[in-house]
């Protein structure tokens, strides 16, 4: 990718707010969350070769969803994260998800 990119920033109710930091390395790329007075950490590793670009906090649940621009995921919510920090499973999107042109 060439340079660092934070994305798809949502805030919770007690003004956590969670995001996707995308850098192309396996070390930072992933979901972080930053609680009010606190350092930011990262939840969930994510691909270094995707481009996580969507992210949407699901309050009912409290899981979030996550889509990703380079490997082809659907507009739809992929398996969530759950904001206590938990890896994605089955991540990276399956197959079918890829882009078809």
């Amino acid at each position: 990718m060439g340079f660092p990119l934070t994305v798809g920033i949502v805030r919770a109710h007690d003004g956590t707010l969670y995001f996707l930091y995308a850098t192309g390395t396996r070390d930072l790329t992933g979901v972080w969350r930053l609680r009010p007075g606190g350092e930011p950490q990262r939840i969930a590793a994510l691909p270094a070769n995707g481009l996580p670009n969507g992210l949407a906090l699901d309050t009912r649940t409290r899981m979030l969803c996550i889509t990703d621009f380079v490997l082809g995921a659907s507009p739809v919510c992929p398996p969530p994260v759950a904001p206590h920090g938990r890896r994605p499973p089955n991540w990276p999107p399956p197959a079918s998800w890829a882009p078809t042109a």
